[in-house]
């Protein structure tokens, strides 16, 4: 009985491990056991969570079909525990009583005298078996193809372990096809992100219906902007099929600068007076494929755009925030009042995500404070058009002709004046050809300083035909107010 006990210790008791998976597990269980860590989970508040996913498991498994009205989660069981006894094709045969005893025999701990003389491999504890594809989701590399080669017995793992990865998939985006999930190793932040996740999921253990269709991009960027630390780590997405017929990995990521600025945009000042610009520079006119062919008024939401592309194309968002500004200034004929809260939105970009120092932006600043001046009141509005297009792609060189050309005539017309219309330093970091410098992002805050200063001062091309509008920089649509409600309510109404 001693040697028992002693090999039964700690198999209630949650480890950190470095899977990212049974890391998402643990604060799932914690989550649903009420305590604010997975290491405050106690033996017996552990056993009261994994029965209550067992119960989950075994409803879901007398449906036998995944199609069914409340099939959700059995859905979604193919593509994280296939070949399990919870989707056997044997299920549709067999009676209730069988199917529940044997995903209940899948879900208990194996009897301590059939343990093997190994340690667990995520956290080194005694392991209560070998473990698969029917249980353990991919491991590194859709490479791997989490397939237990032939002679092999599987991954040893102890139970507390293994429950992680039955826990998991209550903290992920579930689309009962591919798995999304997030992870960090900020632990404040993941157990935020996990916590939100599961009142999201909570539904499957009771109906078995999907509770939300926020994609797991927007969810990382909700739970960015309530989170009252300041982030230690990057944030991964994982999306992930353990599927039979289609299994794949793949791992996208959000580096700790750039996690930490979209946090700080529902808080300080310069980020949160620029971000309603930012969402409406990503907010796109909805295809027409999804109105029937017809053209409408309808837009995509630009918090999920923008959230989509901090994760994959995070180096997008200077250009399509200036592109806004330059179209916005365009439609109206003259320069628009989101350059300014767009402009302080890229200064702190480029200094907090970037690590650019404050030095080189203050000379692009004061360098577009000298080119609002050589525009006056009696150019027409084809002088900024053309501004602008000195800006797009492969377009550097006419830009430095054109500023040195007009630094010509800054020493001419103002011979008082000492300063050069850009210096030396100024030229340098536009246009320096060095492959890891940043002239493009330089070149795109000086269009959007540019235009900055231009409604400061008030300037009008002489033959605008439109009134200058009284636009709200701090609007933004319906669907992304609803998105962005950054109060404490209840997340599953969010």
């Amino acid at each position: 009985m001693t040697t028992t006990t002693s090999r039964t210790d700690g198999q209630n008791t949650l480890r950190d491990t470095p899977h990212p998976l049974a890391r998402i597990g643990a604060h799932v269980i914690a989550s649903f056991a009420d305590v604010e860590t997975p290491a405050m989970v106690t033996s017996a508040l552990f056993q009261e969570v994994m029965s209550r996913l067992m119960d989950a498991a075994v409803t879901a498994a007398l449906l036998r079909d995944g199609k069914a009205e409340n099939g959700f989660l059995l859905k979604c069981s193919h593509s994280l525990w296939p070949n399990s006894d919870m989707n056997h094709p044997f299920n549709a045969k067999r009676d209730d009583t069988t199917v529940t005893e044997k995903v209940r025999a899948w879900r208990t701990m194996p009897a301590p005298d059939t343990w093997p003389g190994a340690a667990c491999a995520l956290c080194g504890h005694q392991a209560v078996g070998f473990y698969g594809k029917a249980d353990m989701m991919l491991a590194a590399s859709v490479d791997y193809r989490n397939t237990t080669p032939r002679g092999h017995a599987g991954t040893a793992l102890c139970w507390p372990c293994i429950c992680c990865f039955y826990a998991a998939p209550y903290g992920c985006y579930l689309t009962g096809g591919r798995t999304e999930a997030l992870h960090t190793w900020d632990d404040g932040f993941l157990a935020e992100a996990v916590d939100l996740q599961v009142s999201r999921n909570e539904m499957l253990m009771i109906t078995g219906k999907r509770a939300s269709r926020t994609k797991a991009e927007t969810l990382a960027l909700q739970t960015l902007r309530r989170y009252d630390h300041e982030t230690t780590a990057g944030i991964e997405l994982v999306i992930f099929n353990n599927n039979n017929k289609g299994q794949a990995l793949d791992t996208y990521a959000v580096d700790q600068p750039l996690a930490e600025w979209l946090r700080k945009s529902s808080r300080k000042n310069a980020h949160r007076d620029g971000f309603p610009t930012l969402v409406r520079a990503f907010t796109t006119p909805e295809p027409a494929s999804k109105s029937g062919g017809q053209k409408t008024n309808a837009t995509t939401s630009g918090v999920e755009n923008l959230a989509w592309a901090c994760f994959h194309r995070p180096w997008t968002i200077p250009r399509r925030l200036t592109s806004y500004i330059v179209g916005r200034s365009t439609t109206l004929e003259g320069p628009t009042r989101e350059a300014t809260p767009a402009a302080n939105l890229l200064t702190t970009y480029l200094h907090e995500v970037l690590n650019v120092n404050e030095t080189d932006l203050q000379e692009i600043r004061d360098t577009a404070a000298r080119i609002a001046l050589l525009f006056t009141e009696d150019d027409p509005g084809g002088k900024l058009t053309g501004f602008y297009t000195l800006f797009q792609r492969g377009n550097s060189a006419r830009l430095r002709a054109w500023l040195q050309r007009h630094g010509i005539t800054w020493i001419l017309d103002r011979p008082t004046d000492e300063s050069e219309l850009v210096t030396s330093r100024g030229f340098e970091i536009l246009f320096s050809p060095a492959p890891d410098s940043y002239s493009w992002y330089y070149r795109e805050y000086l269009l959007a300083c540019t235009i900055s200063a231009l409604f400061q001062r008030g300037w009008r091309p002489r033959d605008a035909e439109k009134a200058a509008q009284d636009f709200d920089p701090d609007t933004i649509t319906a669907k992304d107010i609803a998105v962005l409600d950054d109060t404490e309510a209840d997340p599953a109404a969010v």
